[in-house]
């Protein structure tokens, strides 16, 4: 099972359409998951026999032997099966086939007709037919894909301007590599100089599939979500791919030891241990010189805003981020700043938020790009070292947040991020503590199967406004005594959880439907209390204070 689904679509610097601002999941909380998640889902719509067996060869690695006289037939299916094996029996039921398998997986099939031809056995085949679709060959994939496992890595071609035209409200059909789906386009951002977020849901999957798309000068980047799991969408070389991030064995960096308190110019991180990590400590003090190579990267630095209203009338948070450019450039970074913010409006908007970010100034800086987050947010908090004009620019932007994105260092890093948790323990307002470092991507270094996830922008981001993980991976509590994330083992996790699959939700009782069925959060006087967005509803207009408004134009370099 993958392990994120985007219950979110995006907002950035720029202006905003939607189909509707107050009209997002609540509205429709039965039909949020209308497919389950599923190992194998993959959806055939007016494809032949050949071409779908073709997509069905590259994800499941299964080679195929068809006859001739039914190559061409037009196939309409709908696979939903624990593993390919049974998905084969329900792709090819009404077809005559045999099979050869090793060890109890399938490895060739030959289809030699419609049943009742009378033509069942392999020798047809073999005289009468033609190979289909072979393996994928991660040889002719840009190196650094070629580790990933074979057919984890698909080019795709997307019919951007039909989708960039599509009004909000129509329709658009994707032909992707892992089914054919029925798009409904719902949310548009202008992010500027011809770039923009696109986003949208699976119409007959819910809308807790969702589509993103970026679109600017670094090419096309996104996520699709769909119910066997999550896929990036990259572009490498000025070719578009899309990666099946669990086939291609990859592993989320994790958000141990990422909740932060900025007190007497040090950093505490009072994360609980990782139940995936028993090694990492419950306190320490980080206060390390930048040059360090490798103390414990904390997944609570998303602070990433953006310029799109919630609801009508809430609070701004405006946001400076600073970025490196060793292994990403400023192109791509700008680009990427943009959309993270988006998905971070957005899923404030689907989780009744009344706030939004904007992003008022990015900037690149030479600060080590490979070392260790709680380093970098030290040094970033207190203007040291290459960060000495920090407080200054902060003042001359109104920035209420200010953020550092890096590209992912798995072995430096350990983990994706490290934020101040704002208002902890019921703390008041700090303007100190709007700080995060944040690593973001799949990682430069071995192990390189590690990553991190498009959620965790908003993940740091959320402790910033006062909130923190699940009671049992968190040492301290956040604002209130219900500021915990909520979530189910192998059920979801919200966005600050640690469980998954993620949701682009944030823990809330206002959604009692919406995460997979079950409740999204628990009231105030529950012993598993779980409202963020009621947390953020109270902390966001004291943050968006923190700074005078300076920028309403936001000051791209």
């Amino acid at each position: 099972m993958k392990t994120s689904l985007f219950i979110s679509t995006a907002f950035s610097m720029g202006m905003s359409c939607s189909a509707s601002a107050m009209e997002t999941l609540p509205n429709d909380p039965v039909n949020l998951l209308k497919e389950q998640p599923r190992n194998v889902y993959h959806v055939i719509k007016d494809k032949t026999l050949l071409d779908a067996a073709k997509q069905i060869s590259i994800r499941s690695g299964i080679e195929f032997k068809i006859s001739k006289a039914i190559e061409s037939d037009v196939v309409g299916k709908k696979l939903t099966a624990d593993n390919w094996n049974a998905a084969l029996t329900q792709f090819l039921e009404g077809y005559n086939y045999s099979t050869v398998t090793n060890k109890g997986r399938i490895q060739f099939v030959f289809i030699t007709g419609k049943n009742g031809s009378g033509k069942a056995n392999e020798n047809i085949a073999k005289s009468n037919s033609r190979w289909v679709a072979v393996k994928s060959e991660n040889t002719k994939l840009p190196a650094h894909y070629r580790n990933y496992a074979a057919g984890s890595v698909m080019p795709v071609q997307l019919p951007m301007t039909k989708i960039v035209n599509a009004k909000l409200g129509q329709k658009v059909m994707l032909d992707l590599p892992m089914g054919q789906y029925m798009v409904n386009h719902d949310d548009f951002v202008d992010d500027g100089n011809g770039a923009l977020t696109w986003m949208g849901y699976l119409e007959n999957e819910g809308k807790g599939y969702r589509v993103f798309l970026s679109q600017g000068e670094a090419g096309i980047m996104g996520n699709i979500s769909t119910p066997d799991g999550t896929y990036a969408l990259e572009t490498e070389g000025g070719r578009l791919f899309l990666v099946d991030e669990e086939l291609a064995g990859l592993s989320l960096g994790g958000y141990e030891n990422d909740q932060a308190i900025h007190e007497h110019s040090s950093i505490l991180n009072l994360s609980k241990p990782d139940v995936m990590n028993p090694d990492s400590t419950v306190l320490s003090v980080g206060n390390q010189p930048a040059t360090m190579a490798a103390p414990a990267l904390i997944s609570a630095a998303n602070t990433l805003p953006s310029l799109v209203t919630a609801t009508a009338g809430g609070p701004v948070v405006d946001v400076m981020v600073l970025y490196t450019t060793v292994k990403q450039t400023a192109t791509y970074a700008k680009q990427r700043i943009k959309y993270l913010i988006n998905l971070s409006n957005r899923a404030y908007q689907d989780s009744f938020i009344n706030m939004r970010l904007r992003l008022v100034h990015t900037r690149a800086t030479n600060y080590a790009e490979r070392g260790s987050n709680s380093a970098a947010l030290d040094d970033l908090a207190n203007s040291r070292g290459a960060f000495s004009g920090v407080a200054a620019l902060r003042n001359q932007y109104g920035a209420d947040l200010v953020l550092l994105l890096r590209p992912y260092y798995a072995s430096a890093s350990n983990n994706c991020g490290i934020a101040f948790v704002g208002f902890f323990s019921g703390s008041g307002a700090n303007p100190g503590s709007a700080f995060g470092a944040i690593s973001d991507g799949t990682s430069r270094e071995a192990p390189t199967n590690y990553y991190c996830g498009i959620s965790t922008f908003t993940h740091e981001v959320g402790h910033t406004l006062g909130n923190v993980h699940d009671r049992a991976f968190s040492g301290f509590p956040g604002k209130f005594p219900y500021s915990y994330a909520w979530g189910i083992s192998n059920k979801f996790g919200t966005i600050m959880s640690y469980y998954g699959p993620s949701l682009m939700l944030f823990a809330t009782p206002k959604l009692p439907t919406q995460c997979t069925g079950l409740p999204c959060g628990y009231a105030e006087g529950s012993p598993t209390s779980s409202d963020q967005s009621r947390t953020i509803n109270f902390t966001a207009p004291s943050v968006a204070k923190y700074k005078a408004t300076k920028v309403t134009t936001p000051v791209i370099q």
